[in-house]
């Protein structure tokens, strides 16, 4: 991936680290913003914290579970999340300090 001056992308990474930084403090609530912050640690190659994009998928679905009453949307949302969340969760080795965390965590989900 290259910006539109040709650089790389890669190479842009801490000042949109830094973005989403800055908006994650002013809006908590947004499902799409936690969403890309996760995409961030989980998909870009070379950059890759599996604990930091799973704590955000978790705040993603949160955010979505707010109104999952109300809204077929978010219903949708957290549906998808909690199968990212699985995926990356299960992928992680058992001795990960924050294996059982993340795991109570998908455990909460399924059960509300």
């Amino acid at each position: 991936m290259t910006s539109v001056s040709g650089e790389p992308g890669i190479r842009f990474y801490d000042k949109v680290i830094d973005l989403f930084k800055f908006a994650s403090s002013k809006v908590t609530t947004n499902f799409d913003l936690w969403k890309s912050y996760a995409a961030m640690y989980l998909d870009v190659d070379g950059k890759e914290d599996t604990d930091k994009g799973i704590g955000y998928l978790i705040k993603a679905y949160h955010s979505a579970s707010l109104h999952i009453e109300k809204s077929m949307e978010e219903f949708l949302k957290c549906t998808e999340c909690s199968e990212v969340l699985h995926k990356y969760i299960m992928s992680q080795p058992k001795e990960s300090p924050t294996y059982a965390q993340h795991l109570q965590s998908l455990n909460q989900f399924f059960r509300s």
